[in-house]
């Protein structure tokens, strides 16, 4: 055998070997890392450490998150009063100029109501004086006739 082969086998016998080694040693230390950061394997003040930390911790994040979420709703309470506030003003405004043309319609209707009011009153004014001439002048022959027939009886009776 060739020199070259005998150090190609030996370096894979010795990778082989260490391979081994290596992982026992490397699974020894992350068991014992890992033992020594568990929670259950620490001693009373130490958990009450690590707790508070994570309540501080958590505190903070929750103040934070608490102070941008009001910031959000007043900037959200502020769009939306303003868009209320416009629609508002919007609203007052055309129905200020939907009142404004109603009362003029009405107000025209009410004066062409006055004009045909004061048309059909003289309309009933000149029957009504007719009426009472043509009554006057029925009464006036009517009278003549009477006292035509109150002078002839009276001649009569005198």
């Amino acid at each position: 055998m060739s020199t070259s082969l005998v150090i190609n086998i030996a370096f894979c016998v010795g990778v082989i070997l260490s391979y081994k080694l290596l992982k026992r040693i490397i699974t020894k230390a992350l068991k014992k890392k890992r033992s020594s950061e568990s929670i259950g394997n620490c001693s009373d003040q130490e958990f009450q450490r690590r707790v508070m930390e994570y309540y501080k911790h958590a505190s903070k994040e929750y103040n934070d998150l608490n102070g941008k979420v009001e910031a959000l709703f007043k900037d959200v309470y502020k769009s939306a009063s303003d868009i209320i506030e416009r629609n508002k003003k919007r609203m007052n405004e055309e129905l200020s100029n939907s009142t404004t043309a109603n009362a003029k319609q009405v107000s025209d209707q009410v004066a062409e109501a006055k004009k045909e009011l004061k048309a059909h009153t003289a309309d009933i004014a000149a029957k009504v004086a007719a009426e009472v001439m043509k009554g006057h002048q029925n009464g006036k022959r009517k009278s003549e006739v009477i006292s035509s027939l109150s002078r002839d009886l009276s001649k009569k009776l005198h």
